[in-house]
C-alpha cells in the first residue's frame, strides 16, 4: 500500500480496538461501561471459598500420600520410599509415575525399567499413578514435577 491509500472504514474499528480495550479494561469497565470489579460481598464468598480449597488441598495432600505408600506396601512389603517423575506426557497432560520403589536401606523393590515378575504388583502400580499420583500432581501444581521422591515424611501435613 502507498502512503496515500487509505485503511478500508471496515479496518478502521479493529485497528482502534485494542487500544480501547486496553483502555476500558485499565478502567475497570466492559463495553456497556459497566464495573468489571467484583462486589464486595462476591469478593468475600471467593476468598472465603478460596482459603477453604487450600485447607482442603492441603489434607488431601498427605492422605494421597499415605494412599501410595500403604497401597503400593500391600504387594512390595516393605516400601518406604517411592521415587516418582512427574512429566508432562506427549498429549500436554501432567502426570506423575513411580520409577522406583525402595525399602530399608535403599533396597530396590521395584523399578519401572525392569518392571516385576508378578503381574498384581505391576497392576498395584499402574493403579496407584493414575488413582493417588496424578491426582497429587493436579493439587499439589508443579510441587513434584520431576525426579522426587515420597516417604512417609512427605505424608506429615
Amino acid at each position: 500500500m502507498g502512503s496515500d491509500d487509505a485503511v478500508p472504514e471496515r479496518l478502521q474499528s479493529a485497528i482502534k480496538t485494542p487500544a480501547v480495550v486496553a483502555e476500558r479494561c485499565h478502567a475497570g469497565v466492559s463495553k456497556k461501561g459497566e464495573s468489571l470489579v467484583p462486589g464486595e460481598r462476591l469478593t468475600r464468598d471467593y476468598e472465603r471459598a478460596h482459603d477453604e480449597h487450600q485447607r482442603a488441598v492441603a489434607a488431601l495432600i498427605p492422605l494421597l500420600v499415605r494412599m501410595a505408600l500403604e497401597s503400593v506396601a500391600e504387594v512390595l512389603p516393605g516400601t518406604q520410599r517411592l521415587e516418582v517423575c512427574g512429566e508432562v506426557n506427549e498429549d500436554w497432560v501432567p502426570i506423575l509415575r513411580i520409577q522406583r520403589v525402595l525399602g530399608a536401606e535403599a533396597t530396590v523393590l521395584f523399578d519401572v525399567a525392569v518392571g516385576h515378575d508378578e503381574r498384581a504388583v505391576e497392576d498395584v502400580i499402574d493403579d496407584v499413578n493414575s488413582e493417588y499420583l496424578d491426582v497429587l500432581l493436579d493439587l499439589s501444581g508443579d510441587d513434584f514435577m520431576g525426579a522426587q521422591t515420597i516417604d512417609t515424611a512427605t505424608a506429615e501435613p
